[in-house]
């Protein structure tokens, strides 16, 4: 029995030992796992300082969002050292965004520290996400935080019915990257009270405030529903929120809105009812009184027609002048047409009324305004005649050859009727191979190009050119600034490198030689294809017969001096195949050098 007792304490001892090793065993085993689980844990680490680099001297709450599917689902909040430096342990792999807020800190300078996010800016207030994996730990380095700005002011309405119609405030940012603005701060109703002390929002009193506004260029907006279900708006005119080394920096703009009389977009056309006038809004308080609705879709704008109330018009700024078809915004001054802008010089728009648009129309407006070519040359889309725009009218063009001599190839701008109605009709082009005259002066000149005129000696030498006599009368202006050809007209004529003779309403080849020093005009290309040219020469060989018209006696001209042929059988033995002798003007004949007789 003793031995057996023996047995059974050894027993029951070995079995206590091995209840304490397992405990043992299980308790390590239990300290690797907690510790291999911390190991799996990532952390987000960094420092904090101002725009410039240098510390902020005190804390600062950071907390850490970790998001799933969009939404923040965990907060890990820490304070950060003295110095600026915080790190965040503990953090499971996923998507975090690490916010920094000034709570505890400038107590004394409230609202001028904005709570903003890692990587956050004026149109990315949320900043960038962080990933962290298991066992990593993500070093944002040194994150500088920025100072931004207030905005603060009043707002009135002098046409509200009543204040409760205030249907929305907000501040919005200008995104250079688009050209929009896009609304970033909401302000809430809040207490009658000072809007530069009072949290964020707008007050029954009038005020507004919007504080902590990242660094950007912002404008603020007021939207109101009138009981008539109308909805009208306010807009200020842009200001900018600059960056502040220092969080206890702040700016403070202080501005007044005015809630306007006309509400909807801008470009839209609107009017009271049973009255007749019609206006173009500027959607905030302007409006344009447009004389048809052809200039108004020209500009790229809706025809449709809105009612306003007599209150409204009242309350609105109206122009002093109708819209015109030249506009601008201050770029240039352009002609609008089926909703396309063209840039017009001054030389060619000179006394026309020009309209200013409101920006708001001109943020409205479609496309961008392109250069017209010099010369201009317009035409309506419901005519067939062309125009040259000169000194703000338009100069009728006559005829094709006309046109191509001075367009000098730039194309024709086909516009409506409304916009071609925007000038008014000048002096025609002259045409090619016309007579003209200035009143005040006795001189005929031929057109040789509406650029160039050649002066008329007598109008046989028209005449025996093919061209009419009539003579159109010129402004006085128009002629005193055309260039003129240093000759009189001559029946020897030179264009496109060939020599000519004009005789029996044609022209006549001829060698040049013929000619000698004898006066020849060079005509333009122009003028010489809209005349007869046959194919024969004027004369045998080296032989040119002329005479003066209804005159008998022929001359035979060689190097520019004429030589009267004595008699028929003189001119029988110079020709022995017969002789072309060519009528010309008489003046013509006299003004050559005269040489012995031929007998």
């Amino acid at each position: 029995m003793v031995v057996l007792s023996r047995v059974l304490q050894r027993i029951a001892v070995f079995t206590c030992l091995v209840v304490v090793c397992t405990l043992v065993v299980t308790t390590r085993q239990s300290a690797a796992v907690a510790d291999t689980a911390a190991s799996r844990k990532g952390s987000i680490s960094g420092a904090i300082s101002d725009s410039t680099g240098r510390p902020l001297g005190g804390p600062v709450d950071v907390v850490v969002q970790k998001f799933e599917g969009g939404v923040v689902v965990q907060h890990f909040p820490v304070t950060s050292a003295d110095d600026g430096s915080f790190e965040v342990d503990g953090l499971p792999t996923g998507s975090y965004r690490v916010e920094f807020d000034d709570a505890g800190f400038a107590n004394d300078h409230p609202y001028t520290i904005i709570e903003q996010y890692f990587g956050g800016s004026a149109v990315r207030p949320y900043g960038t996400e962080v990933m962290v994996t298991a066992g990593t730990v993500r070093s944002l380095g040194m994150v500088r935080l920025v100072g931004g700005g207030s905005v603060s002011g009043s707002w009135t309405c002098p046409t509200c019915e009543t204040i409760d119609g205030i249907s929305s405030v907000s501040a919005d940012l200008f995104d250079p990257a688009t050209g929009q603005w896009i609304g970033v701060r909401p302000l809430l109703p809040a207490s009658v009270g000072n809007p530069s002390t009072d949290p964020d929002g707008y007050h029954r009193d009038g005020g507004f405030s919007a504080n902590g506004l990242y660094p950007g260029t912002y404008r603020m907006r007021i939207n109101y529903s009138s009981v008539d279900g109308r909805l009208r708006g306010a807009v200020s005119a842009p200001f900018d929120i600059s960056a502040h080394p220092r969080w206890q920096s702040t700016e403070v703009l202080t501005l007044d809105l005015k809630l306007y009389a006309i509400q909807g977009p801008a470009g839209r056309l609107v009017r009271v009812a049973g009255q007749p006038e019609v206006y173009l809004s500027d959607r905030l308080d302007g409006l344009i009184h447009i004389a048809n609705y052809g200039s108004v879709s020209d500009l790229g704008f809706p025809t449709a027609v809105s009612l306003i109330t007599v209150s409204q018009l009242r309350a609105a700024t109206i122009a002093p002048a109708s819209l015109t078809g030249l506009a601008t915004c201050g770029d240039g001054v352009f002609l609008s047409s089926g909703g396309i802008r063209r840039l017009i010089p001054a030389a060619s728009r000179t006394g026309r009324p020009v309209t200013v648009l409101p920006p708001e129309i001109c943020a409205a407006l479609p496309g961008v305004p392109v250069p017209l070519p010099t010369p201009i040359f317009l035409k309506g889309s419901n005519s067939p005649v062309v125009s040259l725009l000169e000194g703000g009218a338009l100069r009728s063009v006559p005829n094709p050859a006309t046109l191509a001599s001075i367009r000098s190839g730039r194309p024709t701008t086909v516009v409506t009727p409304t916009a071609l109605a925007t000038f008014p009709a000048g002096e025609p082009v002259p045409a090619i191979g016309t007579l003209v005259k200035d009143p005040a002066h006795a001189t005929v000149y031929l057109v040789d190009t509406p650029r160039s005129f050649v002066p008329v000696r007598a109008f046989q030498s028209v005449l025996d050119m093919g061209l009419q006599r009539s003579v159109t009368t010129l402004p006085t202006a128009v002629v005193g600034q055309t260039a003129k050809a240093p000759v009189v007209l001559s029946n020897f004529v030179r264009c496109n490198g060939a020599s000519w003779l004009a005789s029996g309403g044609a022209l006549l080849p001829m060698r040049a030689a013929a000619a000698g020093s004898a006066p020849v005009t060079n005509l333009s290309t122009w003028l010489c294809t809209q005349q007869a040219r046959p194919s024969s020469h004027a004369a045998d060989g080296a032989r040119l017969f002329i005479r003066a018209t209804g005159a008998a006696r022929v001359y035979l001209v060689s190097g520019g001096v004429k030589q009267a042929v004595s008699s028929p059988a003189v001119l029988k033995r110079l020709a022995p195949s017969g002789a072309a002798v060519n009528s010309v003007d008489s003046a013509f004949v006299s003004s050559l050098r005269t040489g012995a007789t031929l007998r």
